[in-house]
């Protein structure tokens, strides 16, 4: 059997009902600002030494939240998912990004309307796009050419920045004014008038790339270290202008 056959028709799908198990991370990450929420009421809750009661629910909050990238990478996997699955589970995996990326443009456009039902709604669209949209009965294999060559070059010069970034971060363990010093030097060349706009367009362009990859190689089933490895990236994608957006917010 091909392995990048399509295993089912989508109109087969959405003529007996919704594959309900492909909408896992949906549902999932529609808990997820429930679960933080839930998080943060038992521990604010809380005098200065909480009740072991109060630290269990805590702990298992917590967990159940982590957990929600973890179940959408899992159905990620699935050799018998169809690709408007599989991508939605791979939306899943960035739900945490997402969700923070979400909450800094309501901040930024001061809208009044409550995170979580604007997160809701965007889920529930994207889910029933899902199962509803277009797909034909069987997916060729996905054909990249040289963007996946690009992109991991583009990859390996950004790896350099965030190296030294990370490196940066280092030296403050020795003291505030190491940490100065060294991102003083650093400075010089990423904030330069040619070193700033090509680092941005460089990121720019890894995640478009990484995007449009992503999107080829989930119209067939891929093996759990492809998933993993790109699947990694994705919540990079996000990250990024997020950070980004509360800067600005911040400034």
């Amino acid at each position: 059997m091909n392995a990048f056959a399509q295993p089912r028709d989508r109109g087969a799908v959405v003529g007996s009902g919704f594959d309900y198990s492909a909408l896992a991370p949906a549902a999932a990450a529609i808990c997820y600002p429930f679960l933080l929420r839930a998080f943060h009421v038992v521990v604010g809750t809380q005098a200065a030494m909480p009740s072991p009661l109060a630290i269990v629910a805590a702990t298992l909050i917590l967990a159940v939240a982590f957990g929600v990238p973890f179940l959408a990478l899992a159905l990620a996997c699935r050799s018998d998912a169809d690709p408007g699955a599989r991508r939605l589970a791979y939306a899943g995996v960035a739900t945490p990004t997402l969700f923070v990326f979400l909450g800094v443009v309501q901040a930024l456009i001061h809208d009044p309307v409550p995170d979580e039902l604007v997160w809701a709604v965007l889920w529930l669209a994207i889910a029933i796009w899902s199962q509803t949209a277009g797909n034909p009965v069987a997916a060729t294999r996905p054909t990249v050419g040289r963007w996946r060559i690009v992109h991991g070059t583009t990859a390996a010069v950004l790896f350099l920045y965030v190296a030294f970034h990370l490196a940066n971060h280092l030296f403050g363990l020795i003291g505030p004014d190491a940490h100065a010093a060294v991102m003083k030097v650093g400075r010089v060349v990423y904030r330069s008038d040619v070193g700033e706009p090509l680092l941005v367009a460089a990121m720019l362009f890894q995640i478009g790339t990484g995007l449009f990859l992503a999107w080829r190689w989930s119209a067939a089933p891929q093996g759990f270290h492809r998933t993993f490895g790109w699947l990694g990236g994705l919540p990079l994608a996000v990250h990024p202008r997020a950070h980004e957006l509360g800067f600005h917010l911040r400034s």
